[in-house]
């Protein structure tokens, strides 16, 4: 008979510990008498005490997490556990790894044999598919299924299966924050319209768990090349388990290539694909399971478990919220069909609301939209914001990662290079910029900086595809680089012209803006006094580049305006009733690397829907692997 598994939910985390009942002091007699005899010599004690059996091991865990996410192939795995096998370690589970694939000599079957000792992963539940057509070259097209790990399911399986992970992944550690949480969010302009308040059978202070959607596209497969392929993965994470790992708060709800979209007449993949996820965010914000399909027919006998699970509650009473939807400006227009010169305001539309305006009361923070006001003007706007109820503009928060760091911060950094090399240090421009890159060596070294340039080019600063200057580096590098760069420029500007103590003041607000975001990340709302100077600090930042382009501009063409610069002025509007910093991408890029590597190691001579549900059933693996570490991987 099969031993009786152990409740991993979230009752048995939750519930309260209780001391083992110790026996009697007269009971125990054959336990006794069988000990006695042992300590007498008498009877087997091989038999009677079988050996205590010995702790996974760490080094086959970790190398079968490797190969789950795609870091290395099971054929290398299979080969590092027979090389430390040959060289004398010893352990039960090292056999099992170096004997995949007959012990290495059948390498095509090593994927094969190690799916077969590990155990079904309970989160393979919730991984679906749903048909789709899409577009076969030149111009055809045709149905097939694309693997999708539905939000509702996974939310369910969470709950019931692996209790310490929805604990700590969705509800931040303790239940007490999804009460704290919605306590601060009270003055945003969307919580009055959420459904959940109107629903009496919703309890959105003590089960209403606030989560996040997150798409970027991201090229998986021929980097650089020109055959390369563009991918979409959309994904959704808890509000409140920010600060962890990326792959373990961050579900991936499914990969689409973008070489696969069809959009003809009435047939469109994108609104297949969206169809699908309002589908799920739309049964997981109730809480309940499914009574119908995504098409509306019903459930019946011949369904199964849909038919009979039809209406139960997914995690006793909890459910999730739609609260913030994150992406760069690229994928919001792109993918989401946000228009107008901004998506956010009705900047730009009347001669009297400059987008351009930087005042902390300029007139377009009166025209910023609400879900009402979206709604009336933009009829026809995506179906995420007109099917899923609670859903609408005011979920939209500027990426912190693409609309400053690689926005404003890259094209004012790479202002403030282009000014110093071009137009005001005396040598030629390779003796400028090395004469540069020497202090900014120095001042790294001194600030002991985390992400650093490894090199300075003038390429970097000044591209040939663009007349302004911008420079190019990751987020994080160019983040660093901000203070970095002050200390530089101090040295060679002049503090008694009022143009150069505006690129000082700019650099200034710039890092303050940083340092107050990471001072409150994890927060859901910013402090009173900091929400004052973050504004303050972001207007400021902003008219130091006005006042830059206008003393400069067309002789000295080194600043720049951009879109970006106007959505840091409406983060600024944000801050009064949200962080900023949730609308962050970071960990969603870090997600994009991910997948990234799972696709490149799934891509090889396959059709690009193939590749999209091989992809995904490693994913889940993966996710299914980090989940199951704490109560064992192998089969029984």
């Amino acid at each position: 008979m099969a031993p009786k598994e152990k409740k991993r939910g979230i009752d048995a985390v939750l519930a309260p510990k209780y001391k083992k009942r110790r026996g009697s002091a007269t009971g125990g007699v054959r336990q006794l008498q069988s000990s006695q005899k042992l300590k007498s010599g008498h009877g087997d004690a091989s038999a009677s005490a079988p050996p205590p059996p010995r702790a996974p091991s760490r080094l086959v865990e970790l190398l079968v997490f490797e190969v789950m996410w795609g870091f290395v192939h099971a054929t290398v795995a299979q080969r590092i556990a027979e090389a430390a096998r040959v060289d004398g370690l010893s352990h039960p589970d090292l056999e099992k790894l170096a004997g995949i694939g007959a012990t290495g000599m059948h390498k095509q079957n090593t994927w094969r044999d190690l799916l077969r000792m590990l155990k079904p992963f309970s989160i393979l539940q919730a991984l679906g598919s749903f048909r789709l057509t899409i577009r076969t070259p030149p111009w055809g097209r045709r149905k097939e299924s694309l693997a999708c790990l539905w939000p509702h399911k996974l939310f369910s399986v969470l709950y019931h299966k692996y209790g310490a992970a929805f604990l700590s992944r969705l509800c931040g550690g303790s239940l007490s924050r999804i009460s704290e949480f919605w306590d601060q969010m009270k003055d945003h302009p969307a919580y009055a319209s959420l459904p959940a308040l109107s629903n009496s059978t919703l309890d959105l202070r003590k089960k209403g768990i606030p989560i996040s959607l997150h798409g970027d596209g991201v090229t998986c497969i021929g980097i650089g090349k020109k055959t390369q392929k563009h991918a979409d993965v959309i994904s959704w994470s808890s509000m409140l388990s920010r600060g962890t790992k990326t792959q373990g708060i961050n579900f991936v709800i499914l990969l689409l290539f973008t070489s696969m979209l069809f959009a003809r007449g009435d047939v469109d993949t994108l609104s297949t694909v969206w169809s699908n996820i309002i589908w799920s965010l739309y049964w997981l914000s109730l809480g309940l399971h499914p009574d119908r399909d995504v098409n509306g027919r019903m459930y019946d006998e011949s369904d199964g478990e849909l038919y009979i699970n039809r209406l139960t509650l997914l995690a006793d009473g909890f459910f999730a919220v739609l609260w913030v939807v994150r992406a760069d400006i690229d994928w919001l227009k792109n993918r989401l069909g946000l228009k107008g010169l901004c998506f956010l305001c009705d900047a730009g539309n009347t001669f009297d609301t400059p987008w351009t305006d930087t005042r902390q009361h300029a007139k377009w923070i009166s025209t910023i939209w609400n879900n009402a006001t979206h709604a009336a003007r933009f009829p026809n706007r995506h179906a995420l914001f007109r099917k899923l109820k609670g859903c609408g503009i005011c979920l939209v928060i500027p990426d912190v990662l693409h609309t400053k760091h690689l926005g404003v911060d890259a094209y004012f950094c790479g202002g403030i290079l282009n000014f110093l090399i071009w137009f005001w240090m005396p040598g030629t421009l390779q003796e400028n910029l090395d004469e540069l890159w020497h202090d900014i060596v120095d001042v790294y070294t001194q600030r002991k900086t985390g992400h650093r340039y490894t090199l300075l080019t003038l390429s970097m600063i000044q591209s040939q595809k663009s007349p302004l200057p911008k420079l190019s580096g990751r987020g994080a590098v160019i983040k660093d680089f901000l203070p970095v760069l002050s200390e530089v420029a101090t040295k060679y500007l002049d503090l008694g012209k009022a143009a150069h103590r505006d690129m000082l003041s700019g650099l200034k607000n710039s890092r303050r803006l940083d340092q107050i975001l990471d001072g409150c990340r994890g927060q859901c709302m910013l402090p009173a006094d900091l929400r004052v100077e973050y504004r303050s600090c972001s207007f400021t930042y902003c008219q130091a580049i006005t006042a830059l382009i206008w003393e400069y501009h067309p002789h000295v063409p080194a600043f720049h305006f951009t879109e970006k610069a106007h959505l840091l002025s409406h983060m600024a509007v944000l801050s009064e009733y949200v962080n900023p910093d949730l609308g962050s991408c970071y960990m969603g890029e870090e997600l994009m690397a991910v997948m990234r590597r799972i696709v490149a190691s799934s891509g090889r001579g396959s059709k690009p829907v193939t590749v999209c549900n091989v992809s995904m059933r490693k994913y889940v693996r993966g996710v299914g692997m980090d989940l199951e570490l704490p109560y064992g991987i192998w089969r029984i």
